[in-house]
């Protein structure tokens, strides 16, 4: 009779040991493989998804900002223009009668106002950009911060992962946003473009040119520089306060009055408009700020600033182009220079 052992030899047990266990050790391995590869593709496809609305508004950004600078340095120079021919006008009899200098005041006042309102739209579009390049730098910390706390693992808890995946869901969103306000405010600027080409068919550059000689033409940096260095003197003024920049907290976010034209130039010259110059001084009157092309613009309209004041308001009560909608206690705002009364 044949004895047979019960136990089974050594070759038999290792064989099925190792039958046993490897399906299941290959199965881990696989799925760590797996979990791996497809973490990984997951990853760089959320990359190149959360790339692609910042990638775009890095190119449309600085695009649209290069457009409307150079409608803003056209129109400024058209100010410009405008301003050096009303100067001189106003020296010259025969010119004036020949000019029609009303319309071109009110030229001048359309085209400040679309200065403004550029300025506006660029402003908006700075401001855009940089809420862009912080979101960016967030979003890359926040994919970063993702890819080393799930890496190599096979399950991560979903307390360590949802707060990433919101935030990153919350950064998408605003991303998307902005693109919409720079589609806006692009849309806008391409609205109002053809505004400058309207000047062309009332003052022709020939026309132009005719009565800008002799004439000089100054930028408004040129016109505060000329009087940089004239600066008001307190001590001849006992009861008004004047304010500059080494004395005055913020002086330069104080909400200036006529948007920071000069209030007596525009009333002694019937509506010329002039940037003030703050380096000058501030004159506080009424709880309300105002500056000044120049030193003795400045000392005329401190004699008797309620003169001056009611000159400008009867002037915007006539001007259908300087008078908008109610402001402050006065009722009345020059919207096209944003001259709150």
């Amino acid at each position: 009779m044949e004895f047979r052992s019960c136990v089974p030899d050594w070759s038999a047990m290792a064989r099925s040991r190792l039958t046993a266990t490897s399906p299941s050790r290959v199965q881990v391995i696989l799925l760590c493989f797996f979990s791996l590869i497809v973490f990984s593709l997951l990853y760089d496809c959320l990359f190149i998804l959360l790339q692609t609305v910042p990638a775009v508004l890095h190119v449309a950004i600085p695009a649209t900002m290069q457009h409307i600078d150079y409608q803003l340095e056209t129109a400024r120079s058209q100010v410009y223009r405008y301003t050096a021919i009303l100067e001189k006008a106003a020296n010259d009899p025969h010119m004036r009668a020949e000019l029609q200098p009303y319309m071109l005041k009110e030229a001048l006042y359309n085209i400040r106002q679309y200065e403004v309102f550029l300025q506006i739209i660029l402003s908006d579009i700075i401001t855009g950009a940089q809420e862009v390049e912080m979101m960016t730098k967030q979003l890359g910390a926040h994919l970063e911060q993702l890819k080393m706390t799930i890496k190599s693992k096979t399950a991560v808890p979903t307390s360590q992962v949802f707060p990433i995946f919101i935030a990153l869901s919350t950064l998408w969103t605003s991303l998307q946003d902005e693109t919409i306000v720079v589609g806006v405010l692009s849309n806008l600027f391409t609205h109002i473009q053809p505004f400058l080409g309207a000047h062309e068919l009332y003052f022709p550059e020939r026309a132009m040119q005719r009565h800008l000689n002799g004439a000089t033409v100054k930028t408004d940096v040129c016109r505060m520089k000329e009087h940089m260095e004239d600066r008001v003197n307190v001590a001849d003024f006992r009861k008004l306060e004047w304010l500059f920049p080494e004395t005055t907290a913020n002086f330069d976010k104080l909400l200036i009055q006529y948007r920071g034209f000069c209030a007596y130039t525009f009333a002694a010259t019937d509506g010329l408009l002039l940037p003030g110059n703050p380096a000058i001084g501030i004159l506080k009157y009424k709880e309300k700020y105002y500056t000044f092309n120049s030193k003795d613009a400045a000392y005329s309209f401190a004699e008797n600033p309620e003169h001056y004041i009611d000159i400008v308001r009867e002037k915007a009560k006539k001007n259908t182009d300087l008078l908008g909608s109610s402001c402050c206690d006065e009722k009345l705002v020059l919207s096209t220079v944003s001259f709150c009364m």
